[in-house]
């Protein structure tokens, strides 16, 4: 069962690409994200987050279950759990 950070990285990389579903499993690219939509995702999921990431992470955790990892590794332990 997908955790809650991932559950909430799905839903911002639906919003940003303007599609319906995405699972855990996804690659935001595969998805049809482009360098434009990435670097819009990272600003949306600064403000919804509050986690501000570097492009390159981004670039190197594209599907979503590998991004909320990156996204939890920097959350203060009490929002992460």
């Amino acid at each position: 069962m997908p955790d809650r950070t991932s559950l909430r990285v799905a839903e911002l990389y639906a919003r940003v690409l303007n599609i319906e579903h995405v699972t855990e499993g996804d690659d935001f690219f595969l998805l049809g994200g482009t360098s434009l939509t990435a670097m819009e995702l990272l600003d949306v999921i600064d403000a919804d987050l509050g986690v501000r990431l570097p492009p390159r992470t981004l670039y190197r955790a594209t599907v979503v279950s590998e991004l909320a990892e990156e996204i939890d590794a920097r959350l203060p332990a009490a929002e992460g759990a």
